[in-house]
């Protein structure tokens, strides 16, 4: 495996590790009818882009887990259901090729609705390596959320949470993308105060 390849997704996973998440969260009121809990949009990399409906997101095995982060507010503590990010994105066939090791060479890059970005590498939730079990979370604390919220149980701060999500794009790296656009900073990507 190339010693270089870590550089490259370290550099994918600044977007979002030190950027704080969403100040408001979308949780569903009482009366809110099933058509306006939203799906998201997959893109990327994969064999089957488009959407999927919230419907399709429940019929997932759900998986439920309590968590503790740090927030610029304090600490806070949420319990999540909703189905794993891996599963869902292997629900859409990744356009992996026969290198066992080229999963390593994608990124996850999840986007909210305000344009919040978040990345995470592929390795940190395949089973085999960090296996961090990444939620398409559809609840909290017992709460249908109007869009599904990414969130990362083993992170110690709320920052790579995406509230809101829109799209979840699934994409291969490679060094050509440390130049150009890719590798400037961007000082107008929108960031958020975690409520």
């Amino acid at each position: 495996m190339s010693r270089a390849l870590p550089v490259v997704v370290a550099c994918v996973l600044a977007v979002g590790m030190f950027a704080a998440a969403p100040g408001s969260a979308s949780v569903d009121s009482p009366g809110s009818s099933t058509a306006e809990l939203k799906g998201v949009t997959v893109t990327g990399a994969v064999g089957d882009r488009g959407p999927i409906s919230r419907a399709a997101l429940a019929r997932f095995d759900q998986r439920a887990v309590r968590m503790t982060y740090r927030t610029s507010g304090g600490p806070q503590t949420h319990r999540y259901t909703g189905p794993l990010l891996l599963d869902v994105l292997r629900a859409v066939e990744p356009n992996f090729s026969s290198d066992r090791h080229d999963p390593l060479r994608y990124a996850i890059l999840v986007q909210a609705t305000d344009g919040f970005l978040s990345a995470i590498a592929w390795g940190e939730i395949d089973p085999e390596l960090a296996n961090k079990r990444a939620i398409v979370a559809l609840t909290e604390d017992g709460k249908k959320l109007t869009r599904p919220r990414i969130v990362l149980p083993s992170d110690a701060h709320g920052a790579r949470q995406v509230y809101d999500v829109a799209s979840i794009s699934l994409l291969r790296l490679s060094p050509e993308m440390a130049h150009g656009k890719a590798g400037r900073v961007l000082r107008d990507t929108p960031g958020h105060e975690h409520h």
